[in-house]
C-alpha cells in the first residue's frame, strides 16, 4: 500500500470563479457532512465504525472475522415479465432433465444417445448426435 496518494481535482462548472482553496474547502466540508451523516445513521443502527486510526492499523491481508451471506438465490433468469421468466425457467429445467437422461444412458454404455440441443461438449467436441432445435414460441 502506498504511504501517500494524490488526487487531482477538476473544477466542476458550479464552482467556476472559486479559488483552488475555496473549492478544496467546499469539497472537504461536503465530505465531512456526509461522513457525519453516515456515522450517525450507523450508530443509530448499532453498527460499529472503525475510524481512520484503527483502519490504518489493519493489514491489507486481513479479512473480516465474521461472514455474511451475500446472495441467497442463484438468479439465472431475470426480466420484467413473470410469465417470461417462468417459461425460460421451465425450458431450462427441461434441458437439464434431458441432459441428465442422455448422460445416464451414455454412462451406461449406450453410444448413440441423442443429446439435447445446446449441449456443446458432447456434440461439438465428441461428435455425438444431437436432437433438433426445439421450436420456441417467442
Amino acid at each position: 500500500m502506498p504511504e501517500v496518494a494524490f488526487l487531482t481535482l477538476e473544477r466542476p462548472p458550479v464552482m467556476e470563479g472559486c479559488s483552488d482553496e475555496e473549492v478544496r474547502t467546499k469539497i472537504l466540508r461536503l465530505v465531512d457532512e456526509k461522513e457525519l451523516e453516515y456515522l450517525a445513521k450507523w450508530r443509530k443502527e448499532g453498527r460499529e465504525v472503525m475510524g481512520p486510526r484503527r483502519c490504518r492499523q489493519l493489514s491489507c491481508w486481513s479479512t473480516p472475522k465474521t461472514s455474511r451471506t451475500l446472495f441467497t438465490t442463484n438468479p439465472r433468469v431475470s426480466g420484467s415479465s413473470a410469465a417470461g421468466r417462468i417459461r425460460v425457467l421451465e425450458e431450462d429445467r427441461a434441458f437439464i432433465d434431458a441432459y441428465r437422461e442422455a448422460r445416464e444412458r451414455f454412462m451406461a454404455g449406450e453410444r448413440d444417445v441423442q443429446w439435447p440441443y445446446g449441449t456443446w461438449l458432447m456434440v461439438r467436441v465428441h461428435r455425438m448426435p444431437v436432437r433438433e432445435r426445439p421450436s420456441v414460441g417467442r
